[in-house]
């Protein structure tokens, strides 16, 4: 992961070890260190979150699924994003976007509707 990628509020996986050599993983949100550490090559502990239908479906994009069609129902789009194994494929003004991880989606959500695309943590 680069910081040319990463915008404050982005999410992304914090791999933790605590005192007791206890560790997980945990979502947080980027804040401007994480960014100065990915910058100084710092960030062992940070890694991207792999997109998934569960997560189209914590921010409200899940539509209905047939034949690896996911149709999304937000406003980045009101077209299919088609599925493969590894990543999300959506085809906006003749070019093919190919997103694998939960920032790239923030990301594009943000550069095509100027507002932050967020779940409800539970």
């Amino acid at each position: 992961m680069e910081a040319k990628e990463l915008r404050i509020g982005n999410y992304v996986n914090y791999h933790i070890i605590d005192d007791e050599r206890k560790e997980w993983n945990e979502i947080n949100e980027v804040d401007i260190d994480d960014i100065y550490n990915v910058l100084i090559g710092n960030a062992d502990d940070l890694s991207p979150i792999p997109l998934s239908d569960e997560w189209l479906d914590k921010f409200g994009m899940l539509g209905v699924s047939k034949n690896g069609v996911t149709v999304v129902i937000k406003p980045i789009a009101k077209r299919p994003i088609y599925r493969s194994n590894n990543y999300y494929t959506i085809y906006m003004a003749g070019r093919k976007i190919e997103l694998k991880y939960v920032h790239q989606l923030q990301n594009l959500y943000f550069a095509l509707t100027g507002e932050e695309l967020i779940f409800e943590k539970k």
